[in-house]
Protein backbone atom coordinates (compact mmCIF):
# COMPACT_ATOMS: atom_id res chain seq x y z
CA UNK A 1 0.00 0.00 0.00
CA UNK A 2 1.15 3.34 -1.07
CA UNK A 3 0.66 6.19 1.81
CA UNK A 4 1.47 9.36 1.51
CA UNK A 5 0.88 12.02 4.21
CA UNK A 6 0.43 15.39 3.44
CA UNK A 7 -0.86 18.77 5.73
CA UNK A 8 -4.83 19.25 5.78
CA UNK A 9 -4.87 21.84 2.96
CA UNK A 10 -2.71 19.54 0.55
CA UNK A 11 -5.13 16.65 1.36
CA UNK A 12 -8.13 18.52 0.19
CA UNK A 13 -6.52 19.85 -2.71
CA UNK A 14 -5.13 16.20 -3.58
CA UNK A 15 -9.20 15.47 -2.81
CA UNK A 16 -10.43 18.03 -5.43
CA UNK A 17 -8.00 17.23 -8.01
CA UNK A 18 -8.44 13.17 -7.64
CA UNK A 19 -11.96 13.35 -8.01
CA UNK A 20 -12.00 10.80 -5.00
CA UNK A 21 -14.15 7.44 -6.01
CA UNK A 22 -13.24 5.27 -2.83
CA UNK A 23 -12.62 5.89 1.00
CA UNK A 24 -9.59 7.81 1.71
CA UNK A 25 -8.06 8.04 5.13
CA UNK A 26 -6.25 11.46 5.29
CA UNK A 27 -3.79 11.36 8.51
CA UNK A 28 -2.69 13.64 10.48
CA UNK A 29 0.67 12.51 12.91
CA UNK A 30 0.71 15.42 14.92
CA UNK A 31 -3.00 15.88 15.73
CA UNK A 32 -2.22 12.41 16.76
CA UNK A 33 0.08 13.19 19.05
CA UNK A 34 -1.47 15.98 20.21
CA UNK A 35 -4.87 14.32 21.33
CA UNK A 36 -3.28 11.01 23.06
CA UNK A 37 -0.75 13.36 24.81
CA UNK A 38 -4.07 15.62 25.69
CA UNK A 39 -5.53 12.26 27.07
CA UNK A 40 -3.01 11.02 29.06
CA UNK A 41 -2.59 14.24 30.57
CA UNK A 42 -6.36 14.02 31.68
CA UNK A 43 -6.11 10.65 33.06
CA UNK A 44 -2.80 10.12 33.86
CA UNK A 45 -2.95 7.30 36.16
CA UNK A 46 -4.92 5.17 33.76
CA UNK A 47 -2.71 2.98 31.26
CA UNK A 48 -4.57 3.95 27.84
CA UNK A 49 -4.79 1.21 25.09
CA UNK A 50 -5.79 1.77 21.38
CA UNK A 51 -8.04 0.01 19.70
CA UNK A 52 -6.76 -1.34 16.89
CA UNK A 53 -9.31 -3.04 14.96
CA UNK A 54 -11.47 0.33 13.84
CA UNK A 55 -8.12 1.59 12.45
CA UNK A 56 -4.83 -0.35 11.64
CA UNK A 57 -3.27 2.06 9.25
CA UNK A 58 0.71 1.56 9.55
CA UNK A 59 1.81 5.17 10.17
CA UNK A 60 -1.21 5.62 12.92
CA UNK A 61 -0.03 2.82 14.50
CA UNK A 62 3.82 3.87 14.27
CA UNK A 63 2.87 7.30 15.66
CA UNK A 64 1.20 5.47 18.28
CA UNK A 65 4.19 3.30 18.82
CA UNK A 66 5.94 6.06 19.49
CA UNK A 67 4.30 7.61 22.16
CA UNK A 68 4.84 4.43 24.21
CA UNK A 69 0.57 2.99 23.68
CA UNK A 70 -0.27 0.06 24.97
CA UNK A 71 -3.00 -1.76 22.64
CA UNK A 72 -6.07 -3.56 22.66
CA UNK A 73 -6.31 -6.24 20.36
CA UNK A 74 -8.83 -8.71 19.33
CA UNK A 75 -6.75 -11.14 16.91
CA UNK A 76 -4.08 -12.46 16.18
CA UNK A 77 -3.68 -10.82 13.25
CA UNK A 78 -3.86 -7.07 15.13
CA UNK A 79 -0.93 -8.60 17.05
CA UNK A 80 0.97 -9.57 14.04
CA UNK A 81 0.46 -6.41 12.75
CA UNK A 82 2.04 -4.47 15.66
CA UNK A 83 5.18 -6.66 16.51
CA UNK A 84 6.77 -5.62 13.67
CA UNK A 85 6.91 -1.98 15.37
CA UNK A 86 8.81 -3.73 18.58
CA UNK A 87 5.52 -3.27 20.65
CA UNK A 88 6.00 -5.83 23.85
CA UNK A 89 3.31 -8.07 24.41
CA UNK A 90 2.84 -7.03 28.11
CA UNK A 91 1.75 -3.93 25.92
CA UNK A 92 -1.15 -5.85 24.53
CA UNK A 93 -4.24 -6.97 25.86
CA UNK A 94 -7.09 -8.98 24.08
CA UNK A 95 -10.71 -8.00 23.99
CA UNK A 96 -12.06 -9.92 21.56
CA UNK A 97 -15.74 -10.83 23.22
CA UNK A 98 -15.98 -13.81 21.57
CA UNK A 99 -12.57 -15.84 21.38
CA UNK A 100 -12.33 -18.51 19.00
CA UNK A 101 -10.01 -21.84 20.14
CA UNK A 102 -7.82 -21.39 17.62
CA UNK A 103 -7.20 -17.50 18.17
CA UNK A 104 -6.60 -17.78 21.77
CA UNK A 105 -4.06 -20.43 20.93
CA UNK A 106 -2.09 -18.78 19.17
CA UNK A 107 -2.50 -15.47 21.31
CA UNK A 108 -0.99 -16.71 23.50
CA UNK A 109 1.73 -18.21 21.43
CA UNK A 110 2.63 -14.83 20.46
CA UNK A 111 3.31 -13.28 23.75
CA UNK A 112 0.16 -12.03 24.80
CA UNK A 113 -0.85 -12.80 28.12
CA UNK A 114 -3.65 -10.02 29.42
CA UNK A 115 -7.95 -11.39 27.98
CA UNK A 116 -10.58 -10.01 28.72
CA UNK A 117 -13.41 -11.98 29.31
CA UNK A 118 -17.42 -10.71 29.63
CA UNK A 119 -19.90 -13.89 29.44
CA UNK A 120 -20.35 -17.30 31.16
CA UNK A 121 -19.52 -19.04 27.94
CA UNK A 122 -15.98 -17.49 27.51
CA UNK A 123 -14.13 -18.97 30.79
CA UNK A 124 -13.36 -22.65 29.87
CA UNK A 125 -12.03 -21.89 26.77
CA UNK A 126 -9.21 -20.11 28.60
CA UNK A 127 -8.44 -23.11 31.29
CA UNK A 128 -5.53 -24.60 29.25
CA UNK A 129 -3.85 -20.82 29.57
CA UNK A 130 -4.88 -19.98 33.28
CA UNK A 131 -1.60 -20.66 34.58
CA UNK A 132 0.50 -18.57 32.21
CA UNK A 133 -2.35 -15.65 31.65
CA UNK A 134 -4.35 -12.67 33.72
CA UNK A 135 -7.86 -13.16 33.15
CA UNK A 136 -10.12 -9.94 33.70
CA UNK A 137 -13.64 -9.53 34.00
CA UNK A 138 -14.89 -6.67 31.98
CA UNK A 139 -17.37 -4.79 33.71
CA UNK A 140 -20.13 -2.81 32.39
CA UNK A 141 -21.57 0.34 33.93
CA UNK A 142 -24.36 2.97 32.74
CA UNK A 143 -24.20 5.60 34.21
CA UNK A 144 -26.76 7.08 36.37
CA UNK A 145 -26.61 10.11 34.83
CA UNK A 146 -26.00 9.76 31.19
CA UNK A 147 -27.71 11.38 28.42
CA UNK A 148 -26.93 9.24 25.01
CA UNK A 149 -29.50 8.78 23.01
CA UNK A 150 -27.60 5.23 22.08
CA UNK A 151 -26.43 3.54 25.14
CA UNK A 152 -23.53 0.90 24.18
CA UNK A 153 -23.54 -0.51 27.46
CA UNK A 154 -24.83 -3.69 26.82
CA UNK A 155 -22.63 -4.49 23.59
CA UNK A 156 -19.65 -5.48 26.19
CA UNK A 157 -19.36 -6.47 29.80
CA UNK A 158 -21.32 -7.78 32.40
CA UNK A 159 -24.13 -5.25 34.03
CA UNK A 160 -22.72 -4.98 38.07
CA UNK A 161 -26.36 -6.69 39.68
CA UNK A 162 -25.48 -9.94 36.68
CA UNK A 163 -22.25 -10.18 38.55
CA UNK A 164 -23.08 -13.17 41.23
CA UNK A 165 -22.50 -16.30 42.82
CA UNK A 166 -22.91 -17.63 39.73
CA UNK A 167 -19.73 -15.92 38.40
CA UNK A 168 -18.08 -17.19 41.50
CA UNK A 169 -18.88 -20.49 40.99
CA UNK A 170 -17.70 -20.82 37.33
CA UNK A 171 -14.58 -19.11 38.40
CA UNK A 172 -14.01 -21.49 40.95
CA UNK A 173 -15.33 -24.87 38.83
CA UNK A 174 -12.39 -23.68 36.37
CA UNK A 175 -9.73 -22.87 39.13
CA UNK A 176 -9.25 -19.79 37.98
CA UNK A 177 -8.86 -16.27 39.63
CA UNK A 178 -10.17 -13.51 38.12
CA UNK A 179 -9.43 -9.91 38.05
CA UNK A 180 -11.62 -6.82 37.06
CA UNK A 181 -11.50 -3.97 34.84
CA UNK A 182 -14.67 -1.33 34.79
CA UNK A 183 -16.22 0.07 31.97
CA UNK A 184 -18.12 3.04 32.13
CA UNK A 185 -20.42 3.54 29.18
CA UNK A 186 -23.25 6.19 28.51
Amino acid sequence: MLATIRPRPEGDLWLAQAGVISPVLLFNPNQVRETWRALQNALPKVTLYYAVKPNSYHSLLATLVDEGAAFDEASAPEIQALLPFGVSTNRMIHTHPIKTEHDLETSVRLGVTSFVVDNLDEPWKIVPYRHDITVMLRLAFVAPDARSICRVSSAHGQKMHCISFQWQTKWESLSMACASTLERRH
